[in-house]
């Protein structure tokens, strides 16, 4: 069982991918209405898979899905985007993300299928090197200029 973050505003739509996910994949799924929720939500419950929209109020996908990649924590979690700005001069502005998209309406069968191959994908990758993860003290230490990791030796 994996958790799942979804980022979305209009609650009918939560529903059903909650519905999706649980009921067919037995995923845990977590809600937030917006980016700004959305990403504090991610910090702290570190999902397996971040799905959201682009069109939010607050922090949009357009914002949030940058401050995500930009995010060491991240940088082994899928991310999803589920939406309906599908056609082409919207393209232009989520191609450059390189991510995966689901087109709104959702078919059901494709959907749990995506999710289930993005799962597979993110547990077949190398795990994170602990320099890589903010939470761990090996990461800060990687961090510390030269003079301060000199100076800190001679303490000790």
């Amino acid at each position: 069982m994996a958790t799942i973050l979804y980022i979305e505003d209009f609650q009918p739509q939560v529903r059903l991918v909650e519905y999706i996910l649980t009921v067919k994949g037995g995923h845990e799924v977590l809600s937030a209405e917006d980016g700004v929720v959305g990403y504090e939500m991610a910090l702290s419950h570190r999902p397996d898979l971040i799905i959201t929209d682009l069109g939010m109020p607050r922090m949009d996908g357009w914002t949030l899905i940058p401050k995500l990649l930009r995010t060491t924590l991240f940088r082994r979690v899928p991310i999803l985007i589920l939406t309906a700005y599908a056609g082409v001069g919207d393209a232009e502005r989520w191609l450059p993300f390189d991510l995966p998209i689901a087109c709104k309406p959702i078919s059901s069968r494709y959907f749990h299928k995506e999710v289930a191959w993005l799962l597979d994908w993110a547990a077949s990758q190398p795990p994170a090197e602990p320099s890589d993860d903010p939470t761990t003290y090996s990461f800060y230490l990687s961090k510390m200029p030269d003079e301060v990791r000199a100076a800190r030796k001679n303490l000790y």
